[in-house]
């Protein structure tokens, strides 16, 4: 007989108007262990969509927690757990990166075993900023991170890489550190919708025959974009039926759609900010290539996975996809050299020559050992170990 097991869940981010991959990664645990019929609450930050969200749908509990920021939103939730929870037990406390911390240092008396998963770590993204301003704001998450790791009783990571970066900065014991890969959901992000394909090229004015390049993700430093559309300058320069679609938002949105505009590439640039999730299907369905050439990754980014599931070839940056299945070098995609625009291109122009069988290998791979249900049941086994 299968064992109940009662689950809180901490994370800053969650389903739905989620931010990043944490969130969805957090959303489907719950659901899939929630409908194993274990016993799943969760913990995340209040947002209009997820209060009117979780007064409708109780296919588990949820509360929220205020603070904007990972230490205010940490201390509120911890605060909310013994608010709400004083008098129930619980087998797990899984919470996300630092949002673990208080759990891990003060740990309530009515938790078994606290588990961290740990999607990429602040030294890796320290180690990515290029900024003399914001770098010291990840010197104080690093230190909460090494007592952290320290103090829980195991770490879930999501590829290889991250387990090596996790045992080599902060000295994690290596039987504490899991690797459980993340998964994606393949029905959501199935194989090219036509309605789909045809409805955003013809948004943007893009015929059937022409290439579209998609990068999808915050537009920020560590992920790089600015390399993806210096590539297109050099592509469209050659071929114009080149077009490169931008989906997401931050701090170099601006700067692309300038460098778009003196490139003179505004007929083949499209920067569309960020889209709801249940729209990114879309985008994938009506694209040709993948790119994601982002340093301090931590080794699996859901976005590569979702794109693989809608039949993409990937080109990505060893931080984004090395170690790890998702990608096969030169059966459905390619790695490229950190920061180097020539490499991007050649390997842009060279994917797209056959980019439908790479992007039918990269469905396959994503079949085999990317699923939801893959990553449940692998965490599963993380709470149950001894």
């Amino acid at each position: 007989m299968k064992r109940t097991l009662s689950i809180c869940m901490v994370s800053f981010d969650f389903f739905p108007a989620q931010i990043g991959g944490q969130g969805i990664y957090a959303y489907e645990i719950c659901r899939g262990l929630a409908s194993r019929g274990h016993d799943v609450h969760a913990i995340v930050s209040p947002t209009p969509e997820r209060l009117w969200y979780y007064q409708e749908h109780k296919d588990f509990d949820v509360r929220f927690a205020g603070g904007k920021t990972p230490l205010l939103f940490g201390t509120n939730a911890y605060r909310q757990f013994r608010r709400h929870y004083y008098e129930k037990n619980f087998d797990i406390l899984h919470g996300n990166e630092v949002f673990t911390f208080w759990f891990a240092i003060r740990r309530p008396k009515n938790v078994d075993k606290v588990i961290a998963v740990c999607h990429n770590s602040y030294v890796e993204r320290f180690n990515a900023c290029h900024s003399i301003v914001k770098k010291p704001i990840y010197v104080p998450y690093m230190l909460m991170e090494k007592i952290m790791y320290s103090l829980v009783d195991d770490v879930i990571v999501g590829s290889e890489m991250e387990k090596e970066a996790v045992a080599r900065y902060y000295g994690v014991n290596d039987s504490k550190l899991h690797m459980v890969y993340y998964g994606t959901n393949m029905e959501k992000f199935a194989l090219r919708d036509e309605g789909g394909n045809q409805m955003i090229r013809r948004n943007f004015g893009i015929k059937d025959d022409d290439v579209i390049v998609l990068f999808v993700g915050r537009l920020v430093e560590r992920k790089k974009p600015y390399l993806v559309l210096e590539a297109m300058r050099e592509i469209v320069g050659r071929d114009p039926r080149f077009h490169c679609i931008f989906v997401g938002d931050g701090e170099y949105k601006e700067k692309l759609q300038k460098s778009a505009r003196q490139y003179d590439l505004v007929k083949n640039v499209h920067i569309v900010g960020a889209v709801e999730y249940d729209l990114l299907p879309q985008y994938y369905a009506a694209s040709d290539i993948f790119v994601l050439p982002s340093e301090g990754e931590g080794g699996v980014s859901l976005v590569l996975l979702e794109a693989a599931a809608s039949g993409l070839p990937l080109i990505v940056s060893e931080d984004a996809s090395s170690h790890c299945p998702i990608l096969g070098e030169g059966v459905n995609g390619y790695l490229v050299r950190s920061s180097n625009v020539s490499d991007i291109r050649d390997k842009i122009l060279l994917v797209a020559k056959r980019a439908k069988a790479m992007g039918s290998e990269s469905r396959n791979i994503v079949n085999r050992h990317f699923t939801w249900g893959k990553c449940v049941e692998g965490t599963l086994e993380v709470y149950l170990r001894p």
